[in-house]
């Protein structure tokens, strides 16, 4: 039985949240969730190398996609759990951070299910800027970065948001509540969100 490294916080009673009845959309004891990379699913992400980010040329029937189900599986369904605008570019970003993710699955050799806190920001990079200095294959919008956040939150990974660097949560928090709750939680109590950093007559976004 591997060690989970994090579980999925339910939101904490009494907050501004709980009227609104957020459900937790992943349920991660659903997947299959054994650490170790078999030797094919390796082969796969090798042979993959940068097109698990599903650019313009992604071919979904390529033999290697069948092969990393069990990965992808609930990384696209925590992409789709998330509040993600129609735009091009958020569409994008979102397939970038599954991407990313399926790639430091090959990079550490273990699935993201294996990766304990300090794993994770090796990942996420401990700041946007420590992220930006990587190396990948092509450009890539500073909003990718946030939904790998979101997707590893989601899925009861990782929640040291404290070891990410300085960013604003609450800008944050509608990729994962939805902007309309998050909207609502921020009309019901603006003293808590000014408490939070944000002020009272600014909503979040």
């Amino acid at each position: 039985m591997m060690n989970h490294p994090a579980h999925s916080p339910a939101p904490a009673a009494g907050s501004t949240l709980d009227h609104l009845l957020w459900h937790w959309p992943i349920d991660p004891t659903r997947y299959d969730r054994t650490p170790e990379l078999s030797a094919n699913e390796l082969a796969a992400l090798v042979a993959l190398d940068w097109d698990v980010r599903r650019g313009r040329c992604h071919d979904p029937e390529r033999p290697e996609w069948a092969t990393l189900e069990r990965l992808l599986r609930p990384l696209d369904d925590a992409r789709l759990s998330l509040y993600t605008p129609n735009t091009r570019y958020h569409q994008r970003s979102a397939l970038d951070a599954v991407g990313l993710i399926l790639h430091g699955c090959r990079v550490r050799q273990t699935t993201f299910w294996q990766w304990n806190e300090a794993a994770w920001v090796e990942v996420l990079g401990a700041d946007q800027r420590a992220f930006q200095r990587r190396e990948f294959s092509g450009w890539l919008d500073a909003t990718v970065r946030p939904y790998m956040v979101a997707m590893a939150y989601v899925l009861g990974c990782f929640s040291a948001f404290q070891r990410l660097g300085a960013f604003n949560r609450l800008t944050r928090a509608p990729r994962v509540f939805g902007p309309v709750p998050v909207e609502e939680a921020h009309a019901a109590d603006p003293d808590r969100f000014a408490r939070m950093g944000l002020p009272r007559d600014k909503q979040p976004r």
